[in-house]
């Protein structure tokens, strides 16, 4: 069964916050990129970041480490919710854990 439009929005904004938090207790600043600018630049600010998400269709989190960018992880809304992660650089898999249970456990339940 489908989730709804308000279960959906639910779910990808659940995922997002799993991927900032993690990417934030491994040590990275975040940036949003919504592909026509850069409403947050390497904050460490797990509200922040979130607030800046989801006004456009898709999106990257770009993760720095002293300065440099390091990964991102790409987001495509509107589709099911729990594949909201489209892709990602490999070397951000090991922040994507609990982000990649809360999916397997919604794409299960549905």
């Amino acid at each position: 069964m489908a989730l709804s439009l308000k279960e959906r929005k639910a779910v990808e904004k659940r995922i997002a916050s799993a991927v900032i938090r993690s990417g934030l207790n491994a040590g990275y600043a975040i940036t949003v990129n919504d592909g026509e600018g850069m409403p947050v630049k390497r904050s460490t600010d797990h509200d922040e970041i979130l607030a800046a998400m989801f006004s456009v269709d898709e999106e990257h989190l770009e993760f720095a480490e002293d300065g440099q960018r390091v990964g991102w992880v790409f987001f495509v809304y509107g589709n099911d919710g729990w594949d909201v992660i489209c892709d990602h650089t490999v070397n951000l898999s090991d922040i994507l854990g609990e982000a990649n249970r809360i999916a397997e456990e919604v794409a299960d339940a549905n």
